[in-house]
């Protein structure tokens, strides 16, 4: 607990989806008949890190997490091996 390993450095920027904008999709979707069947992307702004996000939760919390970086093999590997 407390401690989060990140792929790579944790600074790519991730495409979050915010709740509300998934709500509001939902609805559209349920409005117009044409959109059974069909696949929408819902990303939002802001666009942060995997670092940034974790900053902002620490900020906003109070709490400290450990970040480390990782390697996507050999966490590849892990799971493979598992």
């Amino acid at each position: 607990a407390g401690a989060v390993r990140l792929w790579n450095d944790g600074r790519n920027l991730l495409p979050f989806v915010l709740a509300e904008d998934v709500a509001e999709g939902l609805v559209l979707c349920a409005r117009h008949p044409d959109a059974a069947g069909q696949s929408f992307n819902l990303v939002g702004d802001p666009m942060l890190s995997a670092r940034d996000w974790l900053e902002a939760v620490a900020r906003r919390t109070g709490g400290r997490v450990r970040v480390a970086s990782g390697s996507p093999a050999l966490f590849w590997a892990a799971d493979a091996g598992k």
